[in-house]
């Protein structure tokens, strides 16, 4: 702003030249004017700004001001936002509803950091590790999109998927976007189709059929029973994972679910576990349970190499896994068939 100390002097000599043109500046809300009088050493009735109803003057602290720095962290800032996002989705492998007038259909963006991925690394044919989409998310994704699909489910029902083909493994290296669409069908059953889209291609990964069965839940098994029945030695988790590892299966911490595997003459008992890096239900559990059904012996658990990685399911019923502090309960029999 320019001083003008010869006008600001003809207006402070004059009392009224000063009220006349302060008054009509103040009447007329020229702010910057009345500023660059007050600036230039102008005395000025801030009051008169002002109707009968005067502001409070705000008294400053007589004591030193604290150190502390109270303005928003833009990090933290974007973590709460980050959180917020990631607690608007519907699952954690079911994202959002991007249905339109075609098709119903759910979709969700894996980055390739998700713990699913990060601990669930195969080695393929070419020799090298990627981050592969388990099977058993490929069940979950279904079960979590037909339920949502279907607000309204017949009472003591429980869900089974029928007739699931893996087709191609999802591998996810970069932001990947995967799909699964709904169709109903006549014989109250639920097709669905898990797919991804890339350089307006159409890769079909995963399909199957869903349907709300009115069966029973299944009864208690008595594990001790059973684990007697099993003559043919056991497994520590130690001995699975790093058969695992030399088959091409790298397992993480958040995928270790098998405590011990209790092999028998056809069959094997696994004990679950929770691992401890999951808070929730997630596929750590159900892919345990897929990876002690791939072999009945520490033999044929590790000659059988990349066949574990099965295809096709005729049939799973979705029952809820009893939780107690993050750790699951026994497993149940598993035929070796």
């Amino acid at each position: 702003m320019k001083r003008s100390p010869e006008s600001t002097s003809i207006i402070s000599q004059d009392d009224d030249v000063k009220e006349t043109i302060v008054d009509k500046w103040i009447a007329n809300k020229k702010l910057s004017k009345l500023l660059e009088l007050w600036v230039n050493g102008l005395e000025l009735d801030w009051n008169k700004l002002y109707g009968e109803v005067k502001p409070q003057r705000i008294t400053l602290p007589t004591y030193p001001f604290a150190k502390e720095r109270y303005w928003i962290d833009t990090a933290a800032g974007g973590h709460v936002a980050a959180e917020s996002a990631a607690a608007a989705v519907l699952h954690p492998l079911l994202h959002s509803n991007t249905s339109d007038l075609s098709e119903h259909r759910y979709s969700s963006t894996f980055t390739g950091e998700e713990f699913f991925l990060t601990d669930h690394r195969v080695r393929t044919e070419g020799r090298t590790v990627q981050k592969l989409l388990p099977g058993v998310a490929y069940l979950e994704m279904a079960r979590a999109a037909v339920k949502q699909a279907s607000p309204i489910q017949p009472e003591s029902s429980i869900l089974e998927l029928h007739n699931t083909v893996w087709l191609k493994p999802v591998a996810v290296t970069s932001p990947k976007q995967v799909f699964i669409s709904l169709l109903a069908t006549d014989n109250e059953c639920v097709d669905y189709e898990i797919y991804s889209i890339e350089a307006e291609q159409e890769t079909l990964h995963c399909q199957g059929q869903a349907v709300f069965s009115r069966h029973f839940a299944p009864a208690r098994l008595d594990i001790e029973q059973l684990r007697r029945q099993m003559g043919q030695g056991r497994l520590e988790a130690a001995d699975i994972y790093a058969i695992c590892a030399r088959m091409g299966l790298h397992y993480g911490p958040a995928h270790q679910g098998i405590a011990t595997i209790h092999l028998g003459e056809k069959q094997l008992l696994a004990q679950l576990r929770l691992p401890a890096v999951v808070e929730a239900k997630q596929p750590s559990q159900p892919d345990g349970q897929r990876s002690a059904s791939c072999n009945r012996s520490s033999r044929g658990f590790e000659s059988r190499s990349h066949e574990t990685i099965r295809t096709v399911c005729r049939g799973v019923s979705t029952h809820r896994l009893g939780l107690h502090q993050g750790y699951g309960c026994l497993g149940a029999l598993l035929q070796g068939q």
